[in-house]
């Protein structure tokens, strides 16, 4: 039985790669960082959730006053 042996690797060149350094952008120097200001095509995420939780909340309130209010006039009328 014969063991073939692996093949030699071959060592890898030296390369040297030529560190460039990374100028910072001439904006970040100058000016200090704005807060992000909403466009008109962004919104809010929770904006239409809160709209619609609020929507839903007034709808049960009123819900509510005028069935105690139905129920109060069919009372008085001793319905």
């Amino acid at each position: 039985v014969s063991v073939s042996e692996p093949p030699e690797e071959e060592p890898l060149p030296d390369v040297e790669i030529a560190a460039e350094e990374d100028d910072p952008p001439a904006s970040s120097e100058e000016e200090p960082a704005k807060p992000q200001e909403l466009t008109g095509g962004e919104e809010n995420p929770f904006g239409l959730a809160l709209f619609a939780a609020a929507a839903v909340a007034a709808a049960a309130l009123l819900s509510c006053v005028l069935t105690l209010a139905i129920w109060g006039a069919r009372r008085r009328r001793g319905r």
